[in-house]
This record gives C-alpha cells, structure tokens and sequence, in this order.
C-alpha cells in the first residue's frame, strides 16, 4: 500500500493508457492529491481490480457498454 508521499510522487509520474486522463491528474494541485488519498483510504479495503486494457479486434471478457456517437444525418 502506498503511503501518501508515494501516492503523490505515483501521480505526479503516471501515464497510463487511453482513455485515462492523467494529464489532467499531473495537473493537480499536491493539495488535491493528497486529499484524494485521504478519501480514498476512507473508502476502506479494495474490492476486485478493474479489468486489464482490452487490445483493438478482441471481444472483452467482462461486461461492457459500447458508446457510439449518433450517425450524422446525410445533408
């Protein structure tokens, strides 16, 4: 489990895969950061890892939800 010196030092230097924004989280105040550990060990214990980054082409194994923007009508 990360302290919360190494939670900050873990945002401050995370890239993850799309759509993950961690530019956006870089871009946090330490404050926020430290506050959003704080929540976060409020939380209590872990529940079960969200599932791993799913490869273009495969069907995923866990349930899903496809969002498709609405087709444009033709002009």
């Amino acid at each position: 489990m990360y302290t919360e010196d190494k939670w900050v030092d873990y945002l401050k230097n995370r890239f993850t895969m799309p759509p993950m924004p961690w530019y956006q989280v870089q871009a946090m105040a330490e404050s926020d950061m430290r506050s959003l550990y704080l929540y976060i060990k409020s939380l209590g214990a872990p529940g079960d890892a969200a599932p791993r980054y799913r490869t273009i082409g495969k069907e995923p194994r866990t349930p899903y939800v496809t969002l498709e923007p609405p087709q444009m009508p033709k002009k």
